[in-house]
């Protein structure tokens, strides 16, 4: 059964552990600032070691300041990167992004949830208390986000589909990890491969009322599928609604911008501002790195064009 080997309060800067290894690891990740990359992989080395030892039903929590927790298990590196002082901002450009509109009343679709680390922050008090719908493809990550939903009173819906452009399809995911397992041919060399039903963004609008009456801000996070995403989502681009996507620095021909822009305005996510993207040979400017995703929104909303605009960078 789960449970929780240590708890870190990141309002207060607390920390609650079981035995002193774990006690010492959050001692010395929260007060030793980590700025250096290879100083950051010894440390993950280090930890990794100390989780191994750990149950792998030993899990971790992340308490954040409106009493939301998010939790994950305590041997997942991915996750771990909460723990460490000065990385424990996930995804900052999007945060960015979701604070910039925090006035906003809207919905949020968490496409790609993971183990449903923004679903649970945009469900909370300290970002919103939104209606969120999250959906997760792989089986075991699905339960690891069912836990973090119950753990927060079940405040947010979660749906076990993979995202594209027909709803019923049974397909193939593969993947080594949780945070790069993908429906997409060619994405992942893994030969571990899982079954899963798929369904569309428009039959997820269709199908819950708690998206169809607000303006919805979706975060698209699927892994070389971005572009069957869009073409199942093309009622729901003509409704108020924004795309924060992906582009994976490995795609080095941009699939999931070039099939954005056939839809609306598409735009960089920096935290000063936002880069309209004019043609796709843009990219090559943008995603100079090949390994990390890059984040940019799409809209054909003028609700959101119009919002957007008064922070585009020319």
């Amino acid at each position: 059964m789960a449970h929780d080997v240590a708890t870190l309060d990141l309002s207060s800067g607390s920390t609650k552990a079981d035995g002193l290894s774990w006690k010492a690891a959050l001692s010395i990740l929260r007060q030793r600032p980590v700025q250096n990359r290879y100083v950051v992989r010894a440390v993950r080395k280090a930890v990794g070691r100390l989780t191994k030892l750990t149950s792998p039903e030993a899990m971790v929590r992340v308490r954040y300041s409106d009493g939301t927790y998010f939790s994950f298990p305590a041997h997942d590196t991915y996750w771990g990167r909460l723990l460490y002082h000065d990385l424990d901002v996930y995804e900052p450009e999007i945060e960015w992004f979701l604070r910039k509109f925090a006035e906003t009343d809207f919905a949020f679709m968490d496409l790609g949830a993971n183990m449903g680390y923004w679903s649970v922050r945009l469900s909370g008090r300290e970002m919103g208390a939104r209606d969120v719908v999250a959906v997760e493809a792989a089986a075991d990550t699905f339960r690891l986000l069912s836990r973090n939903a119950e753990i927060n009173g079940n405040r947010f819906k979660c749906v076990h589909r993979a995202i594209s452009d027909t709803s019923g399809q049974t397909v193939a995911l593969s993947g080594n990890t949780h945070a790069g397992k993908s429906i997409t041919d060619g994405w992942s060399e893994s030969s571990q491969c899982e079954m899963v039903e798929t369904i569309t963004i428009d039959a997820l609008v269709a199908e819950n009322e708690t998206l169809q009456s607000k303006p919805l801000v979706i975060k698209l996070d699927v892994e070389g599928a971005e572009p069957a995403a869009f073409a199942g989502a093309v009622a729901t681009l003509g409704r108020n609604s924004v795309f924060l996507y992906e582009d994976h620095g490995k795609d080095r021909s941009h699939k999931a911008t070039a099939a954005a822009i056939k839809y609306g305005n598409v735009y960089h996510v920096t935290m000063i501002g936002f880069v309209k993207i004019g043609k796709i040979a843009d990219l090559d400017q943008v995603k100079v790195k090949h390994h990390g995703g890059y984040n940019f929104i799409l809209t054909a909303s003028p609700f959101w064009i119009e919002r957007i605009e008064k922070d585009a960078r020319k």
